[in-house]
């Protein structure tokens, strides 16, 4: 081979295929509301042109307090590029551990209440996100417009959840401007789901199921519970009305996955700072109603509503 083949070859320009992007998937437990904004989010990165061949690695913890801590530990020394994280609890650990790695949240309760960000307008550090805290002002004028002799109202939830706290505490402060009393019905494990329903069946009137994992991962057993007691129940996601809660003023969970997949987008290829993107939110929640337990308990819809009511049969 002569010099000048040498030379040519020196010379020749190289392609380099850009390293796919790596995303963790930290995620609490399995739910359908988890579950659908993962399927969101995922659906959303495969369609960006932007984020193709993404890989992703799934972590979920499956409610175990020490699972959460060890895939956190796992996630930080696997160098991802970003974690999508579903669950306060998933959060709060990732973000003990880096202060570096982007952090995008899925359907957040209340991500300023447990400390997670400063503000929704300016969340700091490496954390971003989206938010599902319910809006109990509507589930509550609903509840009346349906029950207009309702007195109190029961919310069960794991005291445990600092995410299930505060969105008790906001229901709380929702209900005294409506003249409405809330009994807590506080539990610490799925067995004591439908036992605790049929307890505190005697002293209130409906039942409000919040964004706690361990009601939502024991939706069935807590909804055949408040049926065999006929007690109306009531929660955000339009699934449980599918599986018998009587209404939900429900955001789409999937389109709170797609929302938070956008925002991975304007980080990793975009080059925005999670700590100066506001906390995002679907607008304009949908009421949805199951018809078949309205008729078993007699109730009616209201026919006239500030929003479109879907009937699910």
């Amino acid at each position: 081979m002569s010099a000048c083949d040498n030379r040519e070859s020196a010379v020749q320009p190289t392609t380099q295929t850009p390293r796919p992007k790596r995303i963790a998937i930290f995620k609490i437990v399995e739910h359908p509301a988890i579950d659908a904004m993962e399927k969101g989010f995922r659906e959303a990165i495969a369609r960006d042109p932007a984020m193709a061949n993404t890989q992703f690695q799934t972590y979920n913890a499956n409610g175990n307090e020490g699972s959460v801590a060890m895939y956190a530990d796992t996630i930080v020394r696997g160098g991802y590029d970003a974690a999508f994280v579903l669950g306060t609890p998933c959060a709060v650990q990732l973000k003990a551990r880096t202060k570096t790695m982007p952090i995008v949240l899925g359907g957040a309760t209340d991500p300023v209440g447990t400390g997670l960000v400063a503000s929704a307008a300016k969340p700091g550090a490496n954390i971003t996100g989206t938010t599902d805290l319910p809006p109990f002002a509507e589930h509550l004028r609903f509840l009346r417009a349906l029950m207009p002799h309702v007195q109190t109202v029961g919310v069960i939830f794991n005291p445990g959840e600092d995410n299930s706290r505060l969105a008790v505490e906001a229901l709380e402060r929702v209900a005294r401007t409506q003249q409405l009393n809330i009994k807590r019905i506080p539990i610490h494990a799925a067995v004591e789901i439908s036992p605790a329903i049929a307890a505190n069946a005697h002293s209130i009137q409906a039942l409000c199921l919040p964004t706690d994992n361990l009601v939502h991962s024991n939706m069935g057993p807590a909804l055949r519970a408040a049926a065999t007691v006929r007690l109306p129940a009531f929660d955000c996601d339009v699934d449980s009305v599918k599986s018998g809660a009587l209404f939900s003023v429900a955001v789409s969970y999937y389109d709170l996955g797609t929302l938070s997949a956008r925002m991975v987008h304007d980080i990793l290829v975009g080059g925005k700072n999670p700590a100066d993107m506001p906390i995002g939110e679907i607008d304009k929640p949908q009421v949805y109603i199951n018809e078949r337990v309205a008729s078993d308990l007699g109730l009616t819809p209201p026919e006239k509503w500030g929003t479109p009511v879907h009937v699910v049969k």
